[in-house]
């Protein structure tokens, strides 16, 4: 195979998408980007055929592939032509291999300078290989959605079951009791701060707000500690049945320490909410729901940084249905969720930690081809 290297600026052009005027803005057909995906349809286009849209303000570098005419609007850059014979499948694949998204040099609004994308050097093959290349990442990269898909609708059937069983935690519907979340807590604390000396390649876990989502304790970047003996880290020192909630930037995050999950410490991204007379597993699901997640938006301070403080958390207000029903839910997401494949084996997990598993293992594979399209090692 040729491993020829050009410039990205020898191969093509990226050209500002265009503002969208009133008088064209109508429903119809044609898809419109913005930076971070199609943000609506209307009846005209700007492109006539297949395009690649880079983000050039807000989700700057984030690369989409429409394949017929569509509208890029002005926060973005677009090419739907080469100056050398190309498959724009294939340089739309090669461009999410750049990391164009760490191009940004501005300390105020995010955006991309196309003249530093430009300087991007890329192996540039025959067309025949071109199209080869792109038909194996376009299947991985299809069997990855597809992964994505389903652990969504895994989600969705948690949350449907919260709902049936519950109902809308905002309106509260079937008039279960709401209790202030001081009464329903034996410990309230947040993380260590400066504990980045502590770190090491292996050891007790140490929980940072990536760890934390929405409604999931997620480990695909963990980091180790050498702990310190002592009071703060008594302090922080999370236990099976812990509920962790994000308190500062993404606010409302929630997750559920299992049992056996061996030693672990917080960060000063995150609380610990240690309960009584109230299902952890339950009031994490609250939380994240639009019923927690509302209040949040309310007790929300962004005047200076967005972060909740423990008198806020206290005053969050807590559904409580009898502790039977309480206990069902729980059952039901230990069998969806399972434990966190690094702690248990895959074989006995649940099914949500077997779908994040495949997913990562595929999201690692797409990545790994890219990166060897990107080098010129994908075809001999």
């Amino acid at each position: 195979m040729s491993t020829k290297q050009i410039t990205l600026g020898e191969l093509c052009e990226f050209r500002y998408g265009d503002s969208l005027p009133e008088r064209i803005r109508i429903p119809g057909p044609v898809p419109v980007y913005g930076s971070n995906g199609i943000v609506g349809y209307h009846s005209q286009s700007v492109t006539q055929g297949e395009t690649i849209i880079v983000g050039r303000k807000g989700s700057i570098g984030e690369v989409h592939y429409s394949g017929g005419p569509c509208f890029p609007i002005d926060t973005t850059y677009y090419i739907s032509g080469t100056k050398r014979e190309c498959n724009l499948k294939w340089l739309y694949y090669i461009l999410r291999s750049l990391r164009l998204t760490e191009l940004n040099k501005s300390s105020a609004v995010p955006g991309l300078n196309r003249n530093d994308a430009y300087e991007k050097k890329i192996v540039f093959p025959p067309l025949p290989i071109q199209k080869q290349i792109a038909a194996i990442l376009e299947k991985a990269d299809a069997a990855r959605e597809k992964r994505r898909q389903a652990n969504q609708l895994t989600e969705q059937f948690l949350q449907s079951a919260f709902l049936e069983m519950f109902g809308d935690p905002v309106t509260n519907p079937k008039g279960w009791e709401t209790v202030s979340l001081a009464n329903l807590l034996t410990f309230l604390t947040s993380g260590s701060r400066g504990w980045a000396k502590y770190y090491s390649e292996s050891g007790d876990k140490f929980l940072r707000i990536q760890n934390v989502g929405r409604n999931a304790l997620l480990l695909d970047d963990i980091a180790f500690v050498d702990a310190p003996n002592g009071t703060e880290a008594n302090r922080t020192k999370v236990q099976a049945g812990d509920v962790l909630l994000s308190i500062t930037a993404d606010l409302g995050r929630t997750c559920v320490i299992p049992k056996d999950f061996g030693t672990a410490f917080i960060n000063q991204h995150l609380s610990i909410l240690r309960t009584k007379s109230i299902n952890p597993v339950y009031l994490s699901a609250f939380i994240a729901s639009e019923g927690g997640a509302s209040q949040i938006r309310k007790l929300d301070r962004q005047g200076v940084k967005s972060g909740l403080n423990f008198d806020d958390i206290k005053s969050l207000r807590i559904m409580k249905p009898p502790n039977d029903r309480q206990q069902q839910f729980a059952a039901l997401v230990e069998k969806v969720e399972g434990l966190p494949a690094s702690e248990n084996s895959l074989r006995q997990a649940g099914l949500r930690v077997k779908q994040r598993e495949s997913e990562r293992e595929l999201e690692n594979l797409f990545n790994s081809v890219m990166q060897r399209a990107f080098r010129g090692e994908l075809i001999g």
